[in-house]
């Protein structure tokens, strides 16, 4: 670019005046040090160090949807109880203004995880028929919408276990963009749930390639990991994405999930510990009381149970959660009936109780097999 192409000034200097860009170069190291502003490069212009981070601000002249949608995902991405009712707030401000997608789909997923197990906000009955409504209104302004398929397609899965119309939401959804990172994620827990490891766990990674910049979609690929038994594969991933994301409490869960799954429960209980001292999520209760209870130790299991039935920040307790507690103490019976109790509650994560190692000890037992059945696996 030409110096009289530079916006905004649109002009050459009088003979006796330096440059405008020249002026403002000039002012900038004043203010910010020659170290930060260096000297420009002939035909390249001027550019940072390659050693100093850059991050992107919204100017002042920002419109108020973008900055309310830039607000919205970074709360989203901060992933918290806190942190998800602001980015639901955002973006129904952003939807008031008109019709937006990405608001759209975000917003979906927010509601979904608002009566997801891991959030247990309010109640699926509630949260799950609204993200439909929104959905139907996304699809009336948007009908190529791919990501509004794949998030209809979730709702089928995780609310009435209807896997059939699930999937065909999803091809829908990637027959429109075979790049949508939302299509990815759910293909991911989808076929990983059906035991199609490799299948999943490659939409995983194409989701985490896609939406590099969400720590949940990182994290989903060692997660998958986990349910598939590669273990070694899934504490790497954790470590991995810690370095980029810390502090982020779901990471250090799902490495307390990676660390159960290869029988060091002290390591467990180290990372459940840590991601309560960052943000509290039900999971991380019942996920501690599940690795006391492996542990022998009975007292320490239940007072995570009763601390979470405590829990003032939550709409309910999923009985999912007293099931863990129960199979780690070896009461069979008990946890049996408590996730007879989540399946009525419409518990998300029924999906993985063909592979999620945690249950193991239930795969023999007939009622077991029998709920297996009920949730389509």
């Amino acid at each position: 670019m030409l110096r009289r192409d530079f916006e905004p000034w649109h002009r050459e200097p009088s003979a006796d005046q330096r440059h405008p860009v020249d002026d403002v170069m000039a002012n900038l190291r004043q203010k910010l040090g020659s170290d930060i502003i260096p000297k420009g490069e002939w035909g390249g212009g001027y550019r940072l160090d390659e050693k100093i981070p850059v991050t992107e601000i919204a100017g002042p002249s920002v419109k108020e949807a973008e900055r309310l949608r830039a607000i919205a995902l970074d709360r989203m991405n901060v992933f918290t109880l806190e942190s998800l009712r602001s980015s639901i707030n955002s973006y129904e401000e952003v939807l008031q203004q008109g019709p937006d997608a990405d608001a759209y789909a975000n917003l979906a997923m927010n509601y979904i995880n608002e009566g997801h197990t891991g959030f247990c906000l309010d109640l699926p009955q509630r949260t799950i028929p609204k993200t439909r409504k929104l959905l139907e209104e996304a699809l009336l302004h948007y009908p190529k919408f791919s990501s509004a398929y794949a998030i209809r397609g979730l709702t089928y899965l995780i609310y009435e276990y209807d896997w059939t119309r699930a999937e065909a939401e999803l091809k829908r959804a990637f027959d429109l963009n075979d790049d949508d990172e939302y299509a990815h994620v759910v293909a991911a827990h989808l076929h990983v749930a059906r035991g199609r490891f490799d299948e999943g766990i490659e939409h995983a990674k194409r989701a985490a390639e896609i939406d590099w910049r969400s720590p949940m979609t990182l994290f989903t690929v060692p997660w998958m990991y986990v349910l598939a038994g590669r273990t070694d594969e899934a504490l790497l991933k954790c470590e991995e994405a810690l370095k980029d994301f810390d502090p982020f409490a779901v990471g250090h869960i799902i490495h307390g999930y990676a660390w159960e799954a290869a029988g060091v429960g002290a390591r467990a209980i180290a990372e459940y510990k840590r991601s309560m001292e960052i943000a509290v999520f039900p999971d991380a209760f019942a996920s501690l009381g599940h690795a006391y209870g492996l542990g022998g130790e009975a007292r320490m299991a239940m007072s995570c149970l009763d601390n979470l039935r405590a829990f003032k920040d939550i709409a309910y307790v999923s009985s999912y959660y007293e099931a863990l507690i129960c199979v780690a103490l070896g009461k069979k019976k008990e946890a049996i009936d408590a996730l007879e109790r989540a399946f009525t509650q419409k518990c998300d994560w029924l999906i993985y109780l063909k592979v999620e190692p945690r249950w193991r000890p239930l795969r023999g037992e007939k009622k077991f097999i029998s709920l297996l059945e009920r949730v389509g696996l």
